[in-house]
């Protein structure tokens, strides 16, 4: 994961210093497409966290998801997650 957000910051760096460069819009759509593999990467282990019944860990996760991953598909798992995360670890305090 580490070398797909280092990618994801040397897209927007491209991006962002040169905007009217003809690579821009590929650059755009390559930091759309990384934002969206972490953000899925993510989910996942608050999954895996949730299946493990570590509810504040897969609450946790998830809400990094949605505070740092806004606009990506994942972020509705990661709500979903949050919910039942929160729901759970009501019942077992």
């Amino acid at each position: 994961l580490t070398q797909i957000r280092k990618s994801y910051l040397d897209f927007s760096e491209l991006y962002e210093r040169f905007p009217e460069s003809r690579y821009a819009p590929s650059a755009h759509q390559y930091m759309v497409f990384l934002r969206n593999l972490m953000a899925g990467h993510e989910v996942e282990t608050a999954k895996f966290y949730y299946a493990r019944k570590a509810y504040l860990a897969a609450a946790n996760r998830a809400s990094d998801v949605v505070q740092h991953y806004q606009g990506a598909p994942a972020v509705v798992d990661a709500l979903e997650v949050m919910v039942k995360s929160y729901r759970l670890s009501l019942i077992h305090i």
